[in-house]
């Protein structure tokens, strides 16, 4: 399994601010084994939610819109990354892949705008 470096996180924006212009990403890497892919602000959460999402659990915990978002997300993620079937970031403990909407420091903010009148 490849090193998460700058060059891998653009790749990854660039790819999910393609696929998903209507959403702002924060795409991080911490160290070169810790990836973090955020949902900051978008259409399909909550104002103010802020938690973390196991790509595993994926259809356990969400449905319908949201569940495709994320599912089309974590494909991007692993696509831009070259992994395959053998490789696993979530059972391997040298690596970590999370996504998030929001984070600890800023919550998810929602794009829909209600109509005033």
């Amino acid at each position: 399994m490849a090193h998460i470096n700058r060059e891998t996180t653009e790749k990854i924006r660039k790819a999910l601010k393609e696929s998903f212009p209507e959403i702002e990403f924060s795409v991080r890497a911490s160290g070169s084994n810790n990836l973090i892919v955020s949902i900051m602000a978008s259409p399909y959460f909550e104002d103010g939610a802020a938690f973390g999402i196991s790509p595993y659990w994926l259809s356990i915990y969400f449905k319908d819109q949201q569940l495709a978002v994320l599912k089309k997300i974590d494909q991007i993620v692993w696509e831009v990354c070259g992994w395959n079937e053998d490789d696993n970031p979530y059972a391997d403990r040298r690596f970590k892949y999370s996504m998030t909407v929001g984070n600890r420091n800023k919550a998810h903010v929602n794009t829909v705008k209600e109509d005033t009148q």
